[in-house]
């Protein structure tokens, strides 16, 4: 069974960048987070492909623009367009664009460096209709289905609030099982940078680009005083 990922991203100069994240910390330093996400993202995708068998799991950047489908920070992966309007009809664009062509469709942001490549291993190769890996903020860092989500459904859902996932798996449940991931985190605020560093504390990263990302959490923001 072959499945298609989707990576949702915006484009840095096209579109603003971690907004709530900014109001912390300042563009600068939010976009430079981004780009390192995007990058330790990138790897841990990567890495679920080498474990997987060969041609198990297409990846794809999902991404915000139309004009920035071409542009050469996106070239490692094919792009897919998120479409227009609010969040829930970009995620039931994408999904339901890829689902046309893929019999399994993983959805994951960009902004959860942290993920263990086993846990995009165990959705894609679920038995079950739905699988889901909520955050200890309500939210979802991966979402990945087998059967379609009409748009009415997308729009039952609360984005960005304390039952975002409740609220997904109620309203597909008569669609069919939810298998749920492991409990992790998503960055959009300062508060997930102190997360995310004593995640990395406590679980040392294995892929250069978190080990890079975590030296600059360290370097920026979390000094060791003498």
């Amino acid at each position: 069974m072959t499945c298609a990922l989707a990576i949702f991203v915006k484009t840095p100069g096209y579109s603003k960048i971690k907004t709530r994240l900014a109001k912390d910390i300042g563009n600068e330093k939010a976009q430079e987070f981004y780009l390192l996400s995007v990058k330790a993202t990138e790897v841990i995708v990567k890495k679920s492909i080498s474990i997987l068998a060969e041609g198990l799991l297409d990846p794809f950047w999902a991404i915000a623009e139309k004009q920035a489908l071409t542009h050469p920070f996106w070239h490692s992966f094919d792009c897919v367009d998120q479409g227009d309007g609010d969040l829930s009809k970009r995620l039931f664009c994408v999904y339901d664009t890829l689902l046309k062509s893929y019999k399994k469709v993983v959805l994951i942001g960009a902004d959860s460096p942290q993920l263990d490549p086993m846990w995009i291993v165990k959705a894609v190769l679920s038995k079950a209709p739905f699988t889901i890996g909520p955050t200890q903020d309500g939210g979802f860092y991966l979402w990945a289905g087998t059967k379609p989500i009409s748009l009415e459904l997308w729009k039952q859902v609360p984005f960005s609030t304390l039952e975002t996932a409740k609220r997904l798996m109620s309203v597909v449940k008569h669609l069919g099982k939810i298998e749920t991931l492991p409990m992790s985190l998503d960055v959009d605020e300062k508060e997930g940078l102190q997360k995310l560093f004593s995640f990395f504390s406590q679980n040392p990263p294995q892929l250069f680009q978190q080990k890079k990302l975590q030296l600059w959490l360290q370097k920026k923001f979390f000094k060791k005083r003498s």
